[in-house]
């Protein structure tokens, strides 16, 4: 393992518990199935939001996260969306 390698797996963190890599977070980056949106329980509030999942609106990521602060992105950068605080 190089140094380079062996320093950024000591800064790497495992978990299955997606509020406690969110509570250690200061950017959270959603992206999941459509379907599978509504099966993730997070509190975000205070923190960034970047969404790259299709269909789903700002408004839900917000009332679903708590938060305000969020960026709604698409694979075509012309296609970029900032929630109510960000613009």
């Amino acid at each position: 393992m190089s140094v380079r390698t062996a320093t950024a797996a000591s800064r790497c963190r495992w978990t299955q518990d997606n509020q406690a890599l969110v509570h250690t977070s200061d950017i959270v980056i959603l992206s999941v199935r459509p379907q599978d949106w509504r099966g993730v329980k997070i509190s975000v509030a205070g923190k960034l939001i970047i969404s790259v999942m299709a269909g789903i609106s700002l408004a839900s990521i917000a009332e679903c996260t708590g938060s305000t602060h969020i960026v709604r992105s698409t694979r075509r950068c012309s296609r970029i969306q900032f929630g109510p605080k960000m613009a």
